[in-house]
């Protein structure tokens, strides 16, 4: 993979990669806020503003003209936002990378910001609450860990609440754009098989982005571990299954921990050939579904299982034999082999998405947004490489505390007492 790292003169990171591969490629922005940066009264603000820019821009008037000029490039395209960055991204065959760039500059830098179109977006905003309100699978881990990180503006609901959406505002909108919409709070990645266009690409990108004004970058929203005490969370809910997320503080992006809690929770959970899987589902047949996961923001992040099973009596039992599982990691470790085994699974994990080029992007795009870093995939293999047995072990200890255990359950007829 063929890497350059520039910064234009007001500011604004861009990647180029040349992966050397199928003659398509990703453009991609980042921008460094989302749900955390937001306030109670402002609170899905950001999920919002991605939604509208969509919806009509200075050159594209419309969502049908946005929309079919794409289609007719024969591209993919979306967005997404998260606690602590959105991400807006379009992909398709390498001759139209030009136009690729020059839509997402007209999105980000100069949307509409329609009323009409903001009224009629709060409605397929309020049915995107209910649609993940309706996927209990989904919607436990969110309540796990709005429960740990409660207090703070962490916990806020990406999508905003429902009297938050029905107050949105274009003002806010525009606040919001003022505040965090800037060149130094960016990165823009351009990968695929590029080849020798990297030179006219970075020329684009100059004319669409060359002049966009650079702005103080707001202060990164801290998180206090002392936040995350012991919490239960059981939401009543008529469902076939009750859904169960365990989750646990763990290690921020910047913290070379995470390495070892990303293998610890491959191993726990990660495969069928993973600890929980095994006993939990092959052994038992207490569910369908079970994973464990390890995930990072700037300062925290989080280590959760997760299990869907058919009574209440089957979630006790699953509870309790994650639990063992935790504490026999904690006692004994894990073993050498599973270590080489998982190490190997995650490699080539890790290989297998770097065929794609969206994920080239958004996987070297997060590294420079939130470690300043423009470095090959191979030196996040070259970490894993690194962790040792002892290092798991350490880790697990950190991490699998029941003073800070955080559970959260979506089902009916559990009984408190008995967790």
């Amino acid at each position: 993979m063929k890497l350059q790292n520039h910064i234009l003169a007001n500011k604004l990171p861009v990647i180029t990669a040349d992966t050397g591969s199928f003659p398509t490629c990703t453009v991609l922005l980042l921008v460094g806020a989302g749900s955390s940066y937001e306030t109670p009264e402002n609170n899905g603000v950001a999920h919002f503003f991605e939604h509208m820019v969509f919806k009509g821009t200075q050159k594209y008037p419309s969502a049908a003209e946005i929309s079919t000029l794409l289609d007719e490039l024969g591209t993919e395209h979306n967005a997404f936002t998260t606690k602590d960055h959105t991400g807006y991204w379009i992909k398709g065959h390498v001759e139209h990378v030009s136009s690729m760039i020059g839509v997402i500059s007209q999105m980000v830098r100069y949307p509409s910001l329609k009323e009409d179109e903001l009224e009629k977006e709060k409605g397929a905003i309020i049915e995107e609450m209910n649609m993940y309100e309706d996927t209990p699978m989904w919607k436990v881990g969110e309540v796990a860990e709005e429960s740990m990180l409660d207090g703070q503006t962490l916990a806020y609901p990406i999508l905003g609440t429902r009297k938050t959406v029905a107050k949105m505002s274009v003002e806010k909108l525009r606040a919001y754009l003022r505040a965090y919409y800037h060149p130094g709070n960016c990165v823009l990645v351009v990968a695929g098989g590029i080849g020798a266009l990297q030179e006219p690409i970075l020329e684009q990108v100059r004319t669409c982005f060359g002049d966009w004004e650079n702005k103080e970058k707001e202060d990164i929203v801290t998180v206090k571990s002392s936040a995350a005490t012991t919490a239960l969370q059981v939401i009543e809910k008529d469902t076939q299954q009750l859904h169960i997320a365990l989750m646990h503080p763990a290690f921020g992006v910047s913290d070379e921990r995470r390495y070892a809690a990303n293998i610890l929770a491959n191993i726990l959970g990660g495969g069928m050939s993973s600890r929980l899987f095994l006993e939990l589902r092959e052994k038992r047949g207490l569910g369908y579904y079970v994973s464990s996961n390890a995930s990072s923001y700037h300062d925290i992040g989080t280590f959760s299982a997760h299990i869907g099973v058919g009574s209440p009596e089957r979630a006790y039992e699953a509870i309790s034999l994650i639990r063992d599982e935790y504490e026999k990691i904690v006692r004994e470790g894990v073993l050498k082999s599973e270590l080489h085994k998982d190490l190997s699974m995650l490699k080539g994990r890790i290989a297998m998405s770097l065929e794609s080029s969206d994920n080239v992007a958004e996987m070297l795009g997060r590294r420079k947004l939130f470690l300043d870093r423009c470095e090959d995939p191979q030196k996040v293999l070259e970490q894993y490489e690194k962790v040792s047995l002892d290092q798991i072990h350490k880790v697990a200890h950190h991490i699998f505390d029941q003073k800070y255990e955080h559970l959260a359950i979506i089902g009916s007829g559990i009984d408190r007492k008995l967790l």
